[in-house]
């Protein structure tokens, strides 16, 4: 069907290999998400089809093609440790780029294999939805208890345990996270990086902060964030540390929760247990470990005149971030 939700590869009308059912025929091109109009002639051309972003390849032929034509992304990713212990976080620092736009449309010998399979790559809330409807038992809704009261046909998805009342209502997605509630028709979900641009263009914080965070070290998510503090709850891997560092604008104020902790100030070394606390003054040098073997988890308190991760100056950091 004419989807605006996936980009498109356009194929020659020649067969250039087939095997049973399945015919292979060379890319003429790639498009990107078309609008409504353009999706309709895409159908109706017969040699459009969906982009599905599965490629085969040698290893090697696509190592050589990011050494040739994303030579600063291949450095980032050829960087990372044998055990794959810094992966996550040279990954985020990597341009974001589809492999289409990056080498894909840039080559001449290609082939496409059209096939239904019955695939969706889940790219909006509308296709969440619609496989929630279509597969029950493996819809995910979130924590969320949801009441509807006259309402009939909308999708719910909540992280968090609350309860959602829906009232006279029909045919919307409703999205709720700690820093932000989406509310859309059914059919428009794609039109979220609109609305995305315009919550940048004011500069707000929600635009590229998130409450939940992924480190290379393990994990936070952030309580508060206030004009003159900042609460973050903080889980460190086993055998996991923070970079050694300090702060300009800030100081920290950590109390352990569970696990054990190895903490090095200004050159000291503190162990601490569970309910054990210490005070990070700015602009001292200080590192959290993990020595054991199951996460370690504590609260940290800011307090200062300013909390972005920006504020941070490091003197060793196991990830490669200095």
């Amino acid at each position: 069907y004419p989807s605006t939700g996936y980009g498109y590869i356009e194929v020659s009308d020649d067969i250039f290999d087939k095997e049973g059912h399945l015919e292979a025929r060379r890319v003429k091109g790639f498009r990107e998400k078309p609008d409504e109009v353009t999706a309709e002639k895409f159908i109706h051309a017969g040699n459009y089809y969906w982009n599905a972003g599965m490629f085969l390849f040698k290893v090697q032929t696509m190592i050589d093609l990011f050494k040739e034509h994303l030579p600063e992304v291949w450095k980032k990713i050829s960087s990372i440790k044998p055990d794959f212990s810094d992966a996550k976080y040279q990954y985020a620092n990597v341009e974001s780029m589809s492999l289409d736009y990056g080498i894909m449309e840039k080559l001449k010998k290609q082939v496409c294999i059209p096939c239904d399979i019955g695939w969706s790559d889940v790219g909006s809330w509308d296709e969440l939805a619609r496989l929630g409807e279509e597969f029950p038992h493996l819809r995910n809704d979130g924590l969320a208890s949801v009441f509807n009261e006259d309402s009939q046909n909308n999708y719910v998805f909540s992280i968090r345990n609350k309860v959602i009342g829906l009232v006279g209502v029909e045919n919307l997605i409703v999205v709720d996270t700690p820093d932000a509630l989406l509310i859309t028709k059914k059919g428009a979900s794609q039109k979220v990086k609109e609305l995305l641009a315009q919550i940048k263009s004011q500069g707000l914080p929600e635009a590229t902060e998130h409450p939940f965070e992924m480190r290379p070290w393990g994990k936070y998510e952030v309580l508060a964030d206030k004009k003159d503090f900042k609460g973050k709850v903080i889980t460190v891997d086993s055998g996991q540390q923070l970079s050694y560092q300090s702060h300009k604008k800030r100081s920290e104020h950590w109390v352990v929760i569970s696990g054990n902790a190895e903490v090095i100030l200004d050159e000291k070394t503190h162990t601490l247990k569970a309910g054990d606390y210490i005070h990070i003054p700015q602009g001292a040098k200080h590192r959290m470990r993990n020595p054991g073997t199951t996460p370690l988890i504590f609260v940290e308190v800011q307090t200062g005149t300013y909390f972005g991760e920006d504020d941070i100056e490091r003197y060793q950091d196991d990830y490669n971030r200095i």
